[in-house]
């Protein structure tokens, strides 16, 4: 499984930062969800992947296409440390 934030979804889709720095709207298929994580299977019929860059802030307007300049949020990596520990 991918895991994510649960609040880096909207509804069922989230956004993915391309190796070019445009954002990119996935749909995700059959999200499971434990705690405040998302969890996503790990295969080739979804579209996100493990490394992929995914906007966990608000971004408004988030359109498909638009360049972006990503920063790694250090505080959500860390958060997401502390729920992957937990549920294991």
């Amino acid at each position: 499984f991918i895991a994510l934030p649960r609040y880096a979804l909207q509804g069922n889709q989230v956004f993915v930062v391309t190796s070019s720095n445009t954002l990119e709207r996935v749909t995700l298929n059959d999200v499971y969800y434990q705690g405040e994580l998302a969890l996503v299977q790990n295969n080739n019929q979804q579209n996100v992947h493990e490394g992929d860059r995914i906007i966990v802030s608000d971004l408004f307007p988030a359109v498909t296409g638009m360049r972006v300049n990503p920063v790694e949020d250090a505080r959500v990596v860390a958060q997401m440390r502390v729920w992957l520990e937990q549920a294991q």
